[in-house]
């Protein structure tokens, strides 16, 4: 993947350079989780640009830890999915969430749980864009939602990181 650096002073404004983003995982020693993986996006080896996590917890289906509702081991995005202000909308936050769910898929969960902010419209959009629909609004959410997403759905994203050497066009 690659991504437009931000030009740093006005006279690079109308240089475009590129740079490699790549992911990288890492063990979560302090992770309550039953697995868990820790999510960096990085430039030049070692610029981080965005992070996430991905852990299994026993989880209901509306996504709570203490519910009698179906609870087993679910994959759930943790942390925050986070990306530098400088990179957003530069498809660096589709990159890790994919990564997360190629994480759960191998661990052998089909489906992929997130906790977000009701008003965080423009994170609920890009988890809607990427096939997440709510699966829970309670009142023990506070002011979260719990969306989720069945991983081997056919969406675009889908195929996208199953068969990640095939363009797509739209």
């Amino acid at each position: 993947f690659h991504a437009p650096i931000p030009a740093k002073r006005a006279s690079q404004r109308s240089i475009r350079m590129r740079h490699r983003v790549a992911v990288r995982k890492e063990p979560w020693p302090d992770s309550e989780g039953q697995r868990s993986t820790y999510i960096l996006a990085e430039i030049n080896g070692d610029d981080e640009i965005g992070q996430c996590g991905v852990e299994v917890f026993p989880l209901s289906t509306a996504g709570l830890l203490n519910d009698e509702d179906g609870v087993r081991p679910r994959a759930m995005l943790s942390g925050t999915l986070w990306v530098d202000k400088n990179y957003r909308r530069q498809g660096v936050a589709q990159l890790l969430l994919r990564e997360a769910e190629s994480c759960a898929r191998w661990w052998g969960h089909g489906e992929l749980m997130l906790m977000v902010d009701k008003s965080n419209m423009v994170a609920r959009r890009l988890y809607e864009k990427m096939g997440y629909t709510v699966a829970a609004e309670s009142r023990y959410h506070g002011a979260q939602i719990c969306m989720h997403r069945h991983l081997y759905s056919p969406t675009r994203h889908t195929i996208e990181s199953l068969l990640p050497h095939l363009t797509f066009v739209d």
